[in-house]
């Protein structure tokens, strides 16, 4: 197959994309090739196309599931297979978005050259691909209602959420362990819950020990959305 068919195959599917060109760092292993599980193919497919037309994607995951690694994945595919962009990363701690820019950059260095684009980095957190133009900005940051030139095509959110210059972004995602009341965003959200049964590797005897090690209350909300 040659590289005109790859890119096409990757442009028509995210899953096809991740489970053949994203290679990630596993602790226990280094390196891997991304394979993925049935529920984040249903999460992936949902943050490259909103269902029903909706402009706000929130996903609900226990910790654990590899949502932070799903949200770069999907970064490094929208700026792969779109041009002049203009996106936000925004991370709720700063050492964690630093990580997060890290792991961001070294898989998408992974990627095979057919599919790269230029990197150029204004500083450690503003990164242009090609001509796509990312800001990885922390969670207090303030997007300004007034400020009209300044359009966003999209905006990742991990643990964290929007509450102020929702009319700036033409596509918004944001994934947390957190509960978030859909009524924030009005009738322009579309809502997931991931559950932690749903992971091949979580049953009952896991989720009994988990309890065990954290108390009832703790997995509640690290593992079922309750927070």
């Amino acid at each position: 197959m040659n590289n005109i068919e790859e890119i096409l195959n990757c442009v028509d599917d995210v899953g096809y994309f991740a489970n053949n060109y994203i290679q990630h760092i596993n602790i226990d292993v280094g390196w891997k090739q991304f394979s993925s599980y049935k529920f984040q193919d249903i999460l992936l497919n949902y943050m490259h196309s909103i269902p029903y037309k909706k402009d706000v994607l929130v996903g609900l995951l226990p910790r654990q599931m590899g949502k932070t690694l799903l949200e770069i994945i999907y970064l490094i595919y929208y700026v792969t297979f779109n041009n002049h962009k203009n996106i936000i990363f925004c991370g709720y701690k700063g050492i964690v978005l630093d990580r997060i820019i890290t792991n961001f950059l070294k898989s998408y260095e992974k990627l095979p050259e057919f599919l790269k684009k230029d990197i150029v980095k204004d500083d450690k957190h503003n990164i242009n691909i090609g001509n796509n133009k990312i800001s990885f900005v922390v969670a207090n940051y303030v997007f300004d209602d007034d400020c009209e030139d300044e359009k966003i095509d999209l905006g990742i959110f991990d643990e964290c959420f929007l509450n102020n210059g929702i009319s700036k972004f033409e596509k918004i995602i944001i994934l947390s362990t957190k509960n978030i009341k859909k009524e924030s965003f009005g009738d322009n959200c579309y809502m997931v819950k991931i559950n932690w049964w749903e992971h091949p590797y979580h049953d009952i005897e896991w989720k009994n020990s988990s309890v065990q090690n954290l108390t009832e209350t703790v997995f509640g909300s690290e593992y079922d959305n309750r927070g």
